[in-house]
């Protein structure tokens, strides 16, 4: 689904976007319901080169979540 759909951008669509453009390391955080998976899934449609994962449901196994750090083992 592309969020491009949503005409609407909040500020912190490009304040983020500033930020992104400016720093290695960006955090997106605030309260429940204010954005900021809209503004993190637009910023992915914005970027070719960007993606959004979400960590609770894409990587909702020790076996997976073991992936992101490189170990082999899922019992660790």
């Amino acid at each position: 689904m592309s969020y491009t759909q949503y005409n609407f951008k909040r500020d912190f669509f490009y304040e983020a976007e500033n930020a992104i453009e400016n720093s290695s390391i960006t955090f997106i955080t605030g309260p429940k319901k204010c954005g900021k998976t809209v503004c993190l899934r637009q910023l992915a449609d914005a970027y070719e080169n960007a993606l959004y994962i979400n960590m609770k449901h894409d990587f909702d196994t020790d076996e997976k979540r073991n992936f992101l750090s490189g170990n082999k083992d899922v019992r660790a």
